[in-house]
């Protein structure tokens, strides 16, 4: 919750806080022999060039590639590394911090005046 406390108490005529979008890339490769080689990298921003194999060429038999597209928080008030900080990950600890420690504890408020 002091995450996004730190990004309310934000100048929020400064410039949109959830500006920077990303994506991550993963290859599944299968070589000769059967053998099988995976690897992923994320946070890609605009213009990252795109890893190759590194495999050799002619060991490859097939490629499997996909990309995740996602969106981060770009703010400095959040701490170091705040450009990775996935804006899903932290509305799912919102609605996990409201659904498990605020309902209950305003329910039994309720429940015993």
């Amino acid at each position: 919750m002091k995450l996004i406390a730190n990004l309310s108490n934000i100048d929020r005529h400064r410039y949109l806080n959830v500006t920077l979008p990303k994506a991550s890339q993963y290859h599944h490769l299968i070589l000769s022999e059967g053998r099988q080689y995976s690897y992923g990298r994320g946070g890609l921003k605009n213009g990252a060039e795109i890893q190759t194999s590194p495999a050799k060429t002619n060991d490859i038999v097939d490629v499997q590639r996909t990309f995740l597209t996602y969106v981060t928080f770009d703010e400095p008030a959040v701490g170091s590394g705040a450009d990775t900080l996935e804006v899903e990950h932290v509305l799912e600890v919102c609605l996990e911090t409201v659904k498990n420690i605020i309902l209950p504890a305003f329910i039994h408020l309720l429940k015993n005046p």
